[in-house]
């Protein structure tokens, strides 16, 4: 990797800021092809794998195609079946894109690819996704039950879990007390916080700019991703200390379980025992959802044709009706975020090592803040297995 090719991941990571925070219209296909163009014929590591594949036109036209589509339906709030009925040949395209791609590149499949670029295999994941839904799926089911919580308005239903909690709380404050508590004030003069209702999410545009967007805090889970996303926010930061360029290493999956990770410290060092009670029952309902959403993945990517029936499959095993099975392609994790939903649940799996530590710290939480530092900073340098010492 050059640093055209960072200049240039920073350009588009600016561009897609632009476009889903301040409604502009940049072209994204003109800096992923001049992307592509760039990393080509460089030697194929797995830092470059998923770009390999993401970057090639082929996939990234018709990705940026559904992702405008899809935001645009957002902002207008149109209606989610007639958006399904056009985004479905698109995305079932793009699926076999990708394996296409992949195989070009000297893989047996997408699957095989992302795995790779992870240090990771389907069947390390599969075990952990089993097991974590093994061991949650009755608790959830019963939660499910105590919150009427419906398939067809899961995360309006998830938002009304104790929903009048954060009224008149302000996101400045929660981030400063955060930072302060774990000894991590210094990042903040480089973290830039806007708000909207649409999009959460969290980025880096150049090498002393990291934005997170988020919502106003009104619920519970509003919190909750408020912490999730200030995580991406310190990993950036501390990530890049030693050097800028360690940004341009961190994989998708330990970007996500590290967020999962300072998501989970959040909650058990800023709330009440009352909120944490509220929150810990999401957290288990949602990332049993993500691990059922990350096997279904695996199994779509294989059988694009049958997405309706694994759709049914899958979800039918937390105890609702789903009745809806021809929105599958409205997920986002199917189309422009592939291959990336596992991780938050590998994310929650490890999050207990660092509440653990919580427990033997009598509230001093800089001792826990510089283990989080270390962490972020061999983000770049090691993979989820070496990370977490996982088999």
């Amino acid at each position: 990797m050059d640093n055209n090719y960072y200049r240039l991941n920073y350009l588009l990571n600016r561009f897609q800021w632009e476009n889903y925070v301040e409604g502009k219209e940049n072209d994204l296909n003109s800096i992923c092809n001049e992307m592509y163009i760039n990393i080509e014929n460089m030697d194929l590591n797995r830092y470059l794998i998923r770009d390999k594949i993401e970057k090639n036109p082929r996939v990234s036209i018709l990705k940026n195609k559904i992702d405008d589509y899809w935001s645009r339906c957002i902002a207008n709030k149109c209606d989610k079946n007639l958006i399904a009925q056009n985004l479905h040949d698109d995305v079932i395209k793009l699926i076999n894109i990708r394996e296409e791609v992949s195989k070009e590149i000297g893989f047996s499949s997408y699957k095989t690819a992302i795995m790779k670029s992870e240090e990771l295999n389907i069947s390390f994941v599969k075990k952990y996704l089993n097991s974590f839904i093994e061991h949650n799926i009755d608790k959830v089911k019963n939660l499910i039950n105590k919150y009427n919580i419906k398939w067809n308005s899961w995360f309006k239903d998830l938002n009304l879990i104790n929903c009048k909690f954060c009224e008149n709380i302000n996101s400045e404050y929660i981030i400063f007390k955060f930072a302060k508590l774990l000894g991590m004030e210094e990042a903040l003069k480089y973290i830039k916080v806007e708000t909207n209702n649409n999009f959460y999410f969290a980025t880096k545009v150049g090498s002393d700019d990291i934005r997170i967007c988020i919502s106003n805090i009104k619920t519970l889970d509003d919190y909750r991703t408020l912490c999730h996303e200030l995580g991406h926010a310190f990993l950036y930061y501390y990530s890049s200390i030693e050097n800028e360029k360690n940004y341009f290493k961190i994989t998708p999956c330990v970007d996500e379980v590290i967020a999962v990770i300072f998501e989970n410290i959040g909650i058990e060092i800023l709330c009440s025992a009352k909120e944490k009670e509220k929150l810990r029952d999401i957290i288990s309902i949602e990332y049993t959802r993500t691990a059922l959403s990350a096997l279904l993945e695996f199994e779509i990517l294989q059988n694009p044709n049958n997405a309706e029936e694994l759709f049914i499959k899958y979800y039918s095993m937390l105890g609702i009706d789903i009745n809806n099975a021809n929105l599958w392609c409205l997920d986002s994790f199917r189309s422009i975020d592939s291959m990336y939903i596992y991780s938050y649940t590998l994310g929650q799996i490890v999050a207990d090592q660092y509440l653990k530590m919580i427990l033997n710290i009598n509230e001093n939480y800089i001792e826990l803040g510089q283990a989080l530092k270390s962490l972020c900073m061999k983000a770049s340098k090691e993979s989820y297995k070496k990370l977490f010492n996982m088999s």
